[in-house]
């Protein structure tokens, strides 16, 4: 299983650990040789909270080989719903790839 972010594509079995960087605000791997890559980097400590609910989310699936770490949008329109998957953005556009019109 892979992890995808911005350029950068990690391999799960060699990453120890995948959490929340020192400030919060980003999700960080420490990979198994101790190197640390941030991932992605959001506006607050919630919103990166909750983008790692996402990916485990996905992980405790396990139906997917390729994890996409959440964009802020996306991760700002989940917490509105209360952590309910949604179909819409923040913005009220539906997303690619759920129908409608």
């Amino acid at each position: 299983m892979f992890i995808a972010s911005k350029g950068i594509i990690l391999n799960f079995s060699n990453m120890q650990e995948l959490y929340t960087g020192t400030n919060g605000t980003a999700i960080a791997a420490r990979q198994a040789d101790g190197k640390l890559i941030i991932l992605q980097k959001y506006e607050s400590c919630r919103e990166a909270e909750e983008a790692i609910a996402i990916i485990a989310k996905e992980i405790e699936l396990g139906k997917k080989e390729l994890i996409y770490v959440p964009d802020t949008q996306e991760v700002k329109a989940r917490i509105a719903n209360n952590g309910d998957r949604q179909w819409h953005l923040s913005g009220g556009r539906k997303q690619k790839g759920h129908g409608g019109s």
